[in-house]
């Protein structure tokens, strides 16, 4: 093992990673200091919000959102370019190059809703067990024409459209999300079977056709656990889905997933919202040892420890880097390079007295102290806006500190850096 690196002259000591003693709440819009920061919050998930309904077609993600119980599935349609950035090309390079073992590919076969770890034999032979885990392509189209369905996680990591997209549903959602490719062969099933998931989910058909019974939940809301897990008989549609379609299904809506010939791959993107027990875990975890607690969770207090525990899971998302970011070993950043705020745009405000010369802030899964005088530069970030990266020598160093926490980035946006001098 490696010697670790050496830490930073003088340490971070603007941002800190974010600790369960941390008491959060979301920006106030009554108080002058903290209003522009909710302000950019809403103009954030906005901006987000009309830049995927521009490269998604009819999704309107913010209505479907804010019915979350009566909200049903609907069909949308992809920007022809992307489909092009998302298909054959690209999932062909991806399953030929990239290193999928380690977890980064699962095989479901005969209906077992659990993955599977992929057969060995489905690797090409390499002499260094420490070479990359290539797939033989041949080997997988033979597994997937005896029925398997198989699925490569994390796509979003590879495919700079992808993480771009999946980046706009993170930011007009406030949630995590990502992106899982599904491979399958012939008129099979599913290898999952008849199922349902508790979040909701966006299918994007890029190559084949499949076809998509889609029936009612069981019950509002359905919790994996919880709720049963059989398919309710109450079927509500069903929608064969083409290349560049693509497929919002809301929480506990079963689906019976079926090819239509040929090979079919799909990407998901998951939209995980908190729910419930994120509440009800946060509420019981401040009720004190020994005490009975039910004063407690009906208190006066419960509402503020409700919030603390909503504004957390938003502000501990962690960030998605760009994968067109300016390289952060140049000495100088590109000329039209911005500094962007990589985080999905959840923010939240360390609950506490408030200084007169600065805001704690939580962002990212670190807290940040910033200056006051620099609350418009954060409400900007948040916003979805970049800024000048001059920031990071002409204003304090928590902005440094925020960039190698990974919570801000530079973005390159097409232009270079001059070498400049370099020397011992």
């Amino acid at each position: 093992r490696g010697a670790p690196l050496p830490a930073a002259p003088g340490g971070a000591a603007n941002v800190e990673p974010l600790r369960p003693d941390h008491q959060l709440r979301f920006p106030r819009t009554s108080t002058s200091r903290e209003a522009p920061l909710a302000a950019a919050v809403v103009e954030g998930r906005e901006q987000a919000s009309r830049a995927l309904d521009a490269e998604v077609a009819g999704l309107d993600l913010p209505d479907l959102l804010q019915r979350p119980t009566d909200a049903v599935p609907r069909v949308a349609t992809l920007r022809q370019d992307l489909l092009s950035a998302f298909g054959p090309r690209a999932i062909d390079d991806f399953v030929s190059t990239r290193d999928l073992r380690a977890g980064r590919l699962a095989v479901a076969h005969d209906g077992v809703p659990l993955n599977r770890p992929p057969p060995g034999d489905l690797y090409r032979a390499v002499r260094d067990p420490a070479s990359p885990g290539r797939l033989d392509p041949a080997r997988l189209l033979e597994l997937l024409r005896r029925g398997a369905t198989a699925i490569a996680f994390g796509v979003d990591d590879s495919v700079p459209e992808l993480s771009r997209l999946a980046g706009l549903v993170e930011r007009t959602a406030g949630v995590r999300s990502g992106a899982n490719l599904y491979l399958s062969h012939g008129s099979h099933p599913s290898g999952f079977g008849p199922h349902w998931d508790d979040h909701d989910v966006l299918v994007i058909q890029v190559v084949g056709s499949k076809r998509w019974q889609l029936h009612r939940p069981n019950e509002p809301a359905p919790v994996l656990r919880h709720s049963s897990s059989a398919v309710s008989g109450e079927r509500w549609a069903t929608v064969v889905l083409e290349p560049g379609d693509v497929l919002y299904v809301p929480r506990g809506w079963g689906h019976d997933v079926t090819g239509c010939g040929g090979l079919s791959a799909h990407h998901t993107l998951p939209i995980r919202r908190p729910t419930g027990a994120t509440v009800l875990a946060e509420l019981a975890a401040a009720v004190p040892p020994g005490s009975r607690g039910s004063s407690t969770l009906g208190g006066p207090g419960a509402r503020d420890v409700a919030e603390s525990a909503l504004a957390r899971w938003h502000a501990a998302l962690p960030p998605r880097p760009s994968l067109q970011m300016a390289s952060p070993l140049h000495p100088t950043p590109a000329a039209d390079a911005g500094l962007r705020l990589a985080t999905a745009g959840g923010i939240a405000v360390v609950a506490g007295p408030p200084g007169a010369d600065a805001i704690a802030v939580a962002l990212g899964g670190v807290v940040a102290v910033v200056p006051t005088e620099d609350l418009p530069l954060l409400a900007r970030l948040v916003a979805g806006h970049t800024v000048d990266p001059g920031v990071l020598t002409s204003r304090g160093t928590v902005w440094r500190d925020l960039v190698d926490a990974g919570a801000l980035e530079l973005q390159a946006t097409g232009g270079t850096a001059d070498e400049g001098a370099s020397g011992c």
